[in-house]
């Protein structure tokens, strides 16, 4: 009988654990991959041979289908075959954190692997970022440039070792190696990780070659100084610290959070200060800090020889540009010495970022430890979405399953377009995916994501279709919970609507595949529109001015003059920037969603029990909340959390006015008590867990949207 099964199945043991079972039941036959898939043949009972299976698999290998065809297997012994080349399903998992069994190797100084910084085995290790293409195998990862023979080449053939057949295997003196370069370029000679470690304690900034590309790192006390070398003003940086007992020091870790922390995708998490003045040169004004433990056994080793409790460890990028993983274009940033290695690196893959929000897992960056795997839902139609502009991500779905891109950035360059490009149509090849129905964007004309999507939809002869932003978000939150109806609350920043004014505090309902806006925010003017967004002055200006009141505070005549040319928004997020500057939180935007951000500090501060109680009007054939009584609110010294609270209280008085399940996405679905507060309110309220609710997550919910509207 010949089995074919998919899912996680490649890179991950499958085969040897295969190969031990039939040996041991005496089996006859063979295993290869086959595409995204692997095929198994043997002469016994298939199904009973697959319940012993999938007993014995080992995390990160999963099954997730199979069927059983019929065939003979005319061997004398079991074996493993070179791999077949018929397409399949992404069969390639993540890059895993280290595992405990090679850890343990990597301290034992008895270990011919000892302190070895590429130690890896079928259990953990990098496997995307090295993979040119399917299936996986050593030939087709960029590991196949460096021999296998002596101890690797027996631990590869030995059905007995967790490395059998672990295509990223390698041995000290035969696989890639560190070195260090110092500003000039030139070799350091000595121990790579044990000089670095010293400079790093003496002050040094440093460039380190990790898994999926740059990272540049530093000790804590210069983070100052780090920001005046990158541009960086106020936006906070990733810390890695030593150990989780090491973290708890400087913050405070539910047991998700624990969890999370030491899972095999080790992201970054977003956890709260123990003190609020703690690390504020790292993540200024805000309650936050984003912290994550070593995932390579290279990171391991630096700290080996580090002996302070954490290292600044943030993405290495030119600004505006995607992370760097070529070593000449590490030479080209600024640093004081480069941590390098010459494994190349085949897909670029940044560090994944979650934030435990309304008791779920949220997504701000789905990258490293999650991709390629598919998102657990399926949908109908075979589609290719480009997503949106800003922390842009792409999609393909293909069969059922929906795939993810890794973090692309923000479409504002040629650079970011063409990792773009890049990203979905390797996506594609991994998937196995043929011609799709047609390739989707946003409807923003201005958005630069249009073009990839114009050029993709050209080079495979099918429409490029746009989807409404707003109606992407919902789409996306009822995919993945598998709610197919409701009303969907989508608060952010902005979303090009369908009458071209910046939506991003809308009540959008679904109902029989249709999508419908039956409520927002009232309409106010973003004086000097992008200005707006830099200056949230402006906005809180345009606020009050569309209330009928005079700002308190002072102003130019100009603007006055400029509200007739406003263009029009409805946006939460914007709303937020304002109480930002209102309260003096912030007055200047340095990065992306940093006046709203910084605002959470306050709003977790302050009591929810006050505020007006909201006021509904109608506009433009849909209901919405009034905000000139909580202007009149706010001037007369009402708290920021009291007005959040009345216009929160508009909306779901909108939404529950349907009777339908109600769920919230978008940008400020992040904002920890913006959640908590609606959870009290609505406590079956819907939220992402496996989506990013930001704009990362626009691509999944155009292919979504697609697909409930095709019904």
């Amino acid at each position: 009988m010949i089995i074919r099964i998919w899912g996680v199945v490649q890179g991950v043991g499958f085969r040897p654990t295969v190969y031990r079972l039939a040996k041991r039941l005496g089996l006859r036959g063979y295993v290869r991959n086959l595409g995204g898939m692997v095929e198994i043949c043997i002469n016994g009972d298939a199904r009973e041979f697959l319940d012993l299976l999938v007993r014995e698999l080992r995390p990160p290998a999963k099954v997730e289908g199979y069927e059983i065809l019929p065939g003979e297997c005319e061997y004398r012994d079991f074996v493993i075959l070179e791999s077949g080349g018929e397409p399949g399903m992404i069969p390639i998992p993540p890059d895993l954190a280290i595992c405990d069994e090679c850890l343990k190797e990597l301290f034992d100084p008895n270990h011919e692997r000892y302190l070895y910084p590429f130690n890896s085995c079928t259990n953990c290790g990098p496997r995307f970022s090295i993979t040119l293409r399917v299936p996986y195998d050593r030939a087709n990862t960029t590991m196949g440039v460096f021999p296998l023979e002596g101890k690797c080449l027996r631990e590869f053939t030995d059905p007995n070792s967790r490395r059998f057949h672990h295509q990223a295997i390698s041995c000290p003196g035969q696989g890639p190696r560190y070195f260090l370069l110092d500003r000039n370029g030139l070799e350091v000679h000595g121990n790579p990780f044990e000089i670095a470690a010293k400079m790093l304690e003496g002050g040094s900034i440093g460039i380190m070659k990790s898994w999926g590309g740059m990272h540049v790192i530093a000790r804590i006390s210069e983070a100052r100084r780090l920001r005046i070398l990158l541009g960086r003003k106020q936006k906070p940086f990733a810390v890695m610290f030593r150990d989780l007992r090491t973290l708890e020091k400087y913050a405070k870790i539910s047991e998700e959070e624990r969890r999370i922390l030491l899972s095999r995708e080790r992201p970054i998490v977003l956890l709260r200060r123990r003190d609020r003045g703690a690390l504020e040169e790292i993540a200024p004004g805000l309650p936050y800090i984003g912290a994550y433990l070593p995932y390579s056994a290279a990171h391991h080793v630096l700290f080996h020889h580090f002996t302070e409790d954490a290292l600044i460890m943030t993405s290495a990028n030119p600004p505006g540009l995607p992370m760097v993983i070529k070593n000449e274009d590490a030479l080209k940033m600024k640093a004081d010495f480069y941590l390098l290695h010459d494994l190349d690196i085949a897909n670029r893959v940044d560090d994944s970022l979650v934030k435990i929000v309304g008791g779920k897992t949220a997504f701000v960056r789905r990258s490293r430890g999650f991709v390629p795997r598919p998102l657990p839902f399926r949908v109908q139609g075979n589609c290719i979405a480009v997503g949106a502009e800003l922390n842009n991500v792409g999609a393909v779905s293909w069969k059922g399953r929906v795939y993810a891109t890794q973090h692309i950035g923000d479409c504002d360059n040629p650079e970011t377009l063409r990792f773009l490009e890049g990203a979905i149509t390797r996506l594609m090849e991994m998937a196995g995916a043929g011609n799709p129905e047609c390739v989707l964007m946003d409807l923003h004309p201005r958005y630069n994501s249009r073009m990839v999507a114009r050029r993709l939809a050209e080079r495979l002869e099918v429409e490029a279709i746009g989807v409404q932003h707003h109606f992407a978000h919902a789409a996306a939150l009822l995919a993945e919970t598998g709610v197919e109806e409701g009303v969907i609350i989508a608060m952010d920043g902005t979303g090009y609507g369908l009458d071209g004014a910046a939506w991003g505090g809308e009540v959008i309902k679904v109902e029989n595949g249709r999508f419908q806006r039956i409520g927002s925010l009232s309409e106010f003017p973003l004086v000097g529109g992008d200005l707006a967004v830099r200056y949230p002055k402006r906005t809180a200006f345009g606020l009050f001015r569309a209330a009928g009141l005079e700002p308190p505070f002072e102003y130019p005549e100009l603007w006055d003059r400029a509200l007739k040319l406003a263009p029009r928004s409805t946006s939460m997020g914007r709303f937020l920037d304002a109480l930002s500057f209102l309260y003096g939180v912030c007055d200047e935007r340095t990065y992306e969603g940093e006046p709203a951000m910084k605002l959470e500090r306050l709003l977790l501060e302050e009591r929810w029990d006050s505020g007006p109680e909201p006021e509904i009007g109608y506009a433009g054939g849909r209901k919405v909340v009034e905000l000139r009584p909580i202007m009149e609110y706010v001037s007369e010294g009402g708290s920021a959390a009291g007005a959040v609270k009345a216009a929160l209280d508009g909306l779901l008085e909108i939404a529950l006015d349907e009777g339908m399940r109600i769920g919230v996405t978008g940008g400020v679905a992040y904002n920890v008590p913006i959640v908590e507060y609606m959870k009290k309110r609505i406590p079956d309220l819907i939220v992402h867990s496996t989506v990013p609710p930001g704009d990362a997550g626009i691509a999944v919910g155009q292919i979504a949207y697609h697909s409930i509207s095709s019904r």
